[in-house]
């Protein structure tokens, strides 16, 4: 594994800032719409057919908690809302000005063995995410 700077080659396009703009806009419009136009319910299919959650269950709950401010509520809804707020907020301005003023971008080199290790864990973190939520909102 190594970690190291790189600049982006030149006329290529640009994923990270693509994604930072989308995930950006998302954003935006989420807490507006969670805001302005009032909170309509929202039905799981999965839950409504099984009664199961599933693994991104109460993440409009979560997100609009973490909107008002609400970060233990936000963690209970959804953990993964609130962590994925914590990348963004790095992500976002790290992109925007790697962008804008042409620097170097972090990169992580991996082997076969370490993509497939990472591969596991966020396998692993999907499953715990969908237990927890299974746990924690039985008979809600």
């Amino acid at each position: 594994m190594t970690l190291h700077w790189r600049r982006a080659a030149p006329g290529a396009p640009d994923a990270e800032l693509a994604c930072a703009s989308v995930v950006t806009a998302a954003a935006a419009m989420a807490a507006g719409w969670l805001h302005w136009l009032g909170f309509p319910p929202i039905a799981c299919p999965l839950r409504a057919a099984t009664g199961i959650p599933c693994p991104t269950c109460g993440a409009t709950h979560a997100f609009a908690a973490l909107v008002d401010g609400h970060l233990a509520a936000s963690f209970w809804f959804n953990p993964a809302v609130p962590i994925a707020a914590a990348v963004a907020l790095v992500f976002v301005p790290y992109t925007f000005a790697t962008s804008a003023f042409g620097l170097p971008r972090l990169r992580l080199d991996l082997n076969a063995a370490e993509r497939r290790a990472l591969k596991g864990v966020g396998w692993l973190a999907l499953v715990a995410l969908w237990a927890f939520l299974v746990v924690t909102t039985r008979g809600a």
